[in-house]
């Protein structure tokens, strides 16, 4: 493998189906080889702590061939700071392999570094373009009010899971979104008048016919002023 090479998606999970087909032992060879991956930021996750540790999942390619990164602490960190958003063309290097036969993944190492090829091309919506039957799409908007955190049972799973409610505002109006899981600790963490982007969005109805956002906790919560100036 070359060191000095950068590699796709699709370049990593034919090299370990070559590998496997041809000289299974010579996996073990590649786990402590570092590689440079291009490919696209097909969809991130908010950053998760556990103790003095944090984390977040990216997924890499696209909705056909893609593979699971794994970026730790000031990696992490790096995908919110740098303004990487779904859909942007990244470069990563110093990328280790988990040659897992059944489910590979990626894992950044503290030497890593993200770089952006191309930004995103996925639009937002304005919330004066949300419709009841809107799925998985973005928003850039600023939080006017925000309220305090508290704990509900889920119905599907029967565990007590976070709940947390804000308004967010753009030019065209304003809209009420309902936080759930550690999208609603996310939430308790921000202020009032901050912009964020919002990144798979989904929308639901009340009784009186008025919209609401739904944010899971697979949706991403970015956090940046910077994004003000996109907001529509």
């Amino acid at each position: 493998m070359d060191d000095t090479s950068s590699y796709s998606v699709l370049d990593i999970l034919d090299m370990i189906d070559k590998i496997k087909s041809s000289n299974p032992d010579d996996l073990l060879n590649y786990k402590k080889q570092k590689i440079q991956v291009s490919d696209k930021a097909l969809r991130l996750f908010n950053i998760i702590e556990k103790g003095d540790k944090r984390y977040r999942r990216v997924l890499l390619g696209d909705d056909a061939i893609n593979i699971r990164l794994t970026a730790f602490n000031k990696q992490a960190e790096m995908f919110d700071n740098l303004l990487i958003e779904r859909g942007s063309k990244i470069t990563i290097t110093n990328v280790s392999i988990n040659l897992d036969i059944t489910n590979p993944s990626l894992k950044t190492s503290s030497s890593s570094y993200i770089y952006i090829n191309e930004p995103s091309n996925i639009k937002t919506k304005s919330i004066a373009e949300i419709t009841e039957t809107d799925r998985d799409f973005d928003i850039i908007a600023q939080i006017i009010e925000i309220s305090g955190m508290r704990y509900v049972t889920s119905k599907l799973t029967n565990r007590s899971i976070a709940s947390a409610t804000a308004k967010l505002s753009d030019s065209t109006g304003t809209i009420t979104a309902f936080f759930n899981g550690r999208s609603a600790e996310i939430l308790q963490r921000l202020h009032v008048s901050d912009i964020v982007k919002i990144e798979y969005c989904k929308t639901k109805k009340t009784n009186d016919n008025r919209i609401f956002l739904i944010v899971s906790e697979s949706s991403r919560i970015l956090a940046n002023q910077r994004l003000k100036d996109r907001m529509k």
